[in-house]
């Protein structure tokens, strides 16, 4: 009987050490031959927003370049795949509510495939060509050059085409008094005095009804370049066509 007492104490004992919070019964085992980790760090997943994990993002990637365990960096490589599932998805959308709405498609008005790029480069080079066609009508250029310069005489050619092509006229002005195979017969260069002509060859647009000077080209030009740049100047032109 004394015996089953002695029991009955020793249990009642134990159970009360185990439902103390503080007593060292009810904790698992740990101390000095235990390895425990404290994570300080812990951050909600999935997070509530992509605002929110932006931020905490910066935090984690911070967090584990200081301490790269590989608790920390699993934890940034699960938000980041969080964040490229969330951008897989807008992108998904994106292309499906072009497929709705083409009217707001970019590329249909400036493709990016290659094919497509030279398609619409030709087609605004045509436009161009019929926006100087009609330019020629009010405008022509000045052709300044030198009978010793070999880029000279390499773009008299080009222009001498490109008088025949737009019908505008080309006046040509020698800085020595000598001409060109093409412009045999130049005006003395009186241009110099009025406006300034660091290199030759250099091409001016003129109006010569509002007596007004553009300059468009130093060096040589090819003729696509030079449609170009008789449009852009024309812009700049009080009263330009286009």
């Amino acid at each position: 009987m004394r015996a089953l007492a002695l029991a009955l104490l020793a249990c009642c004992a134990q159970a009360a050490y185990a439902s103390d919070p503080g007593s060292f019964l009810a904790h698992r085992p740990g101390g000095w031959f235990w390895y425990e980790q404290h994570d300080d760090r812990a951050h909600r997943f999935p997070p509530r927003s992509v605002k929110e994990a932006r931020k905490e993002l910066e935090r984690l990637l911070e967090a584990a370049l200081e301490d790269p365990t590989p608790e920390r960096v699993a934890a940034y490589i699960r938000l980041q795949n969080w964040l490229n599932a969330r951008a897989e998805a807008f992108a998904a959308a994106w292309r499906r509510a072009l497929v709705l709405h083409p009217e707001l498609d970019y590329s249909i008005e400036h493709p990016t495939d290659a094919r497509g790029i030279v398609v619409k480069r030709e087609q605004e080079l045509r436009r161009k060509r019929e926006v100087v066609r009609r330019l020629a009508r009010r405008y022509g250029l000045f052709f300044v050059f030198r009978s010793t310069c070999p880029f000279c005489h390499e773009q008299a050619p080009m222009l001498k085409r490109f008088e025949r092509r737009y019908g505008m006229a080309v006046l040509p002005i020698s800085t020595d008094g000598g001409g060109l195979p093409e412009y045999p017969n130049p005006m003395p260069d009186w241009l110099s005095a009025r406006v300034r002509v660091p290199v030759v060859p250099a091409l001016f647009l003129v109006d010569p009804h509002a007596r007004r000077i553009v300059p468009i080209a130093y060096g040589m030009v090819s003729e696509r370049e030079l449609v170009d740049r008789i449009v852009d100047a024309a812009r700049a032109l009080d009263g330009a066509e286009r």
